[in-house]
């Protein structure tokens, strides 16, 4: 009988999945082995496809062995993930500022409901702001108050595997790899299709602190 992570891996890598030891911690710990991961990548390639991990080592995921060969739906695929780049920038820009973090957020990075909304309960501007995310987030346009506007863009963030939610009742999210993979596709579009960085971020954090 197949293993059933190492099927469950499969499936979910070539589902577009990053794997990472908050989504899928089962399945993140099965590919820290390297048999595992020689395995996974031996059958991927039979399918001119490869076993990928993200520059900080914190997420899996499947990429082409041959780019060249699959231009066109790798184009396809890049502009559903761009279509989200401006409101998922200014998220991250926005919490950043909510939460006075010095660094942009990260893999396992956790985000408290409770802390956004004590943030914005006594800033005009940050609720303005959080208005313009949530409108950019299309999930987020219909909401009314400022509270209802935050639940949403959460609960958009968990459902699109950016955030996984712990607990429904204290509302604590933690950040999955998935951000890992947004910052090198965001980076490479600032290389590649100009997109300018900001000025004076996080000198020496790497392509994360640079873009944020």
């Amino acid at each position: 009988m197949m293993n059933a992570c190492f099927s469950d891996c499969v499936e979910a890598l070539l589902a577009g999945k990053v794997i990472c030891e908050t989504s899928e911690e089962g399945l993140y710990r099965y590919l820290r082995s390297e048999a595992s991961r020689t395995e996974v990548n031996g059958f991927l390639y039979r399918l001119e496809r490869i076993l990928l991990v993200t520059n900080d080592q914190a997420g899996y995921y499947c990429g082409y062995v041959h780019p060249e060969q699959f231009r066109p739906k790798i184009r396809r695929q890049f502009e559903v993930v761009a279509s989200e780049f401006d409101g998922l920038v200014q998220w991250l820009r926005w919490a950043r500022s909510a939460t006075n973090a010095d660094r942009p957020l990260m893999a396992r990075d956790t985000i408290r409901e409770s802390d956004l909304l004590a943030a914005i309960e006594d800033s005009p501007v940050l609720q303005t702001q959080l208005l313009d995310v949530a409108h950019k987030l299309k999930p987020g346009r219909a909401q009314g108050d400022p509270k209802q506007k935050l639940r949403a863009v959460l609960e958009y963030l968990a459902d699109n595997d950016y955030l996984k939610c712990l607990s429904g009742a204290s509302s604590v999210y933690v950040a999955t790899a998935k951000w890992s993979l947004l910052y090198e596709q965001l980076e490479f579009v600032r290389q590649f299709e100009g997109i300018q960085q900001d000025a004076g971020q996080d000198e020496g954090r790497g392509n994360q602190g640079e873009l944020f």
